[in-house]
């Protein structure tokens, strides 16, 4: 993916594009593994290809000689095939390994970024104030009620003991 920018020669006054690569996705796999895979299965092909060119295709005794040829060639070449598809393995988890300490550095410094310019300060404070008025207001509480309970008292002329037993009710 390219970005493109133009600008103005000063000398020649003449028109420039400039081609800017955009940055490649650490996930994005490396063209060089692709093209050594592609290389060695090419190569297979190849080898493959003489064989058969080796053999008469209208001999039927020379088909089956083939088809033995072949089969033998595929014992043959399965060391070389574990050793080509574990290199290509090796090679692509080291680079998804890569990618993810990659991306993961990018997501830390985002992180920290948001973390730093984030209104936490503000929430912080909002939160404080609500938990201090919270926890004074149980003592606030308690004292509306009791003196709820000492004016309701005057006005019934319950006795003091009973007004007491109330007010212990209070927590």
């Amino acid at each position: 993916m390219y970005t493109l920018t133009s600008t103005i020669d000063a000398k020649s006054k003449a028109p420039l594009i400039i081609k800017r690569s955009k940055p490649d996705s650490p996930f994005q796999k490396s063209k060089r593994i692709q093209l050594d895979y592609e290389r060695a299965l090419r190569s297979l092909s190849r080898e493959v290809n003489k064989l058969i060119r080796g053999y008469d295709p209208k001999d039927v005794i020379s088909a089956e000689a083939l088809k033995r040829a072949l089969n033998k060639y595929s014992e043959i070449i399965s060391p070389w095939a574990l050793t080509v598809v574990n290199k290509v393995l090796r090679e692509v988890d080291k680079q998804d390994i890569n990618a993810w300490k990659t991306h993961s550095q990018r997501m830390s410094i985002a992180m920290r970024r948001e973390i730093l310019n984030a209104p936490t300060g503000e929430a912080f404070q909002k939160l404080m104030k609500e938990n201090v008025d919270l926890i004074t207001s149980i003592p606030r509480e308690a004292a509306e009620r009791v003196h709820n309970l000492v004016i309701e008292n005057l006005a019934t002329s319950k006795r003091a003991t009973e007004i007491t037993e109330e007010i212990l009710k209070t927590n």
